[in-house]
């Protein structure tokens, strides 16, 4: 496709300096990479830059289609632009040529979905359809139905409790085992006072706030352990800690959802989240074609 040219960049910020604009159009619907790209430009990263990566696509200077990938994590795609035809074939050669090997791959659906199919073709390994998601945005809180209870950050006396959740939630949410890794990013979430947790005389479930942007923030982490579903507290938890985000100053809350779940599809919606996009994440499998 004549006209299109791609570009790596050596850090985030520099990535961002070519993006930020375009990131803002689409503040919501790319608030997963956007809010990385924005965390990562605080961070130091690792002395070799190992596991990083920020490249762009762009049509006649405009940004196309953005790439981010931060340590142990997936290759994220950032669309920009949904009205223009770009072209994933000379995109994922460019990219092969680089040599980086994410172990899997996020972006907006259906172009993720081509660009996996392409990225499979050219490497030669095995690409897996991990999740399917959709994207939610909120503006205005509506009011759930009472449930007892009330919300709280999470304290020190917590954290057993928090991080017995938190595995759970990384084998049924994201389908992989808790690590170390996970369990030392858990724990500083905590310190920060990020998690949240709803009381009814104790904690029966938990969510977290999570990468926020110019506008807007995300609402992450939610999770009720099986002997407290049913009961209204992920609903009124979420609902809760939207309407503080909200009043202090946020534009938006963003969440994700696993669109398998038509429960948590319908309680968000329930409470003011709108629908913006589908999100897909494919795992590749190297040596298993």
């Amino acid at each position: 496709m004549n006209g299109q040219s791609f570009q790596q960049f050596a850090d985030p910020g520099a990535y961002l300096n070519a993006t930020r604009r375009a990131y803002l159009r689409r503040e919501a619907e790319l608030s997963l990479p956007y809010g990385i790209v924005l965390r990562a430009i605080k961070q130091p990263p690792p002395e070799s830059g190992e596991g990083y990566f920020f490249g762009l696509a762009a049509q006649e200077g405009r940004p196309v289609l953005g790439f981010c990938q931060t340590p142990g994590r997936n290759l994220l795609l950032s669309q920009f632009r949904t009205n223009l035809k770009i072209d994933l074939e000379d995109t994922v050669r460019c990219l092969a040529s680089l040599g980086i090997q994410p172990p899997g791959i996020g972006g907006a659906a259906p172009l993720v979905d081509q660009f996996a199919l392409l990225w499979g073709n050219t490497s030669g390994e095995r690409i897996r359809l991990h999740r399917r998601e959709r994207i939610y945005r909120l503006t205005e809180v509506v009011p759930p139905p009472a449930t007892p209870g009330f919300l709280r950050p999470a304290e020190e006396v917590d954290w057993p409790v928090i991080l017995e959740w938190g595995k759970a939630f990384s084998q049924e949410a994201l389908g992989q085992p808790a690590d170390e890794t996970f369990e030392e990013w858990l724990r500083g979430r905590a310190a920060q006072k990020d998690i949240f947790v709803w009381v009814n005389r104790f904690i029966v479930s938990m969510c977290m706030r999570t990468r926020p942007t110019d506008h807007g923030i995300s609402v992450s982490l939610v999770y009720t352990p099986p002997e407290n579903r049913r009961k209204g507290y992920a609903s009124v938890m979420v609902a809760a800690l939207s309407l503080r985000l909200i009043r202090s100053g946020y534009q938006f809350v963003s969440l994700f959802t696993d669109l398998s779940n038509p429960i948590s599809n319908h309680i968000y919606q329930s409470i003011g989240f709108h629908p913006v996009g589908d999100w897909t994440e494919y795992q590749i499998e190297r040596g298993q074609v």
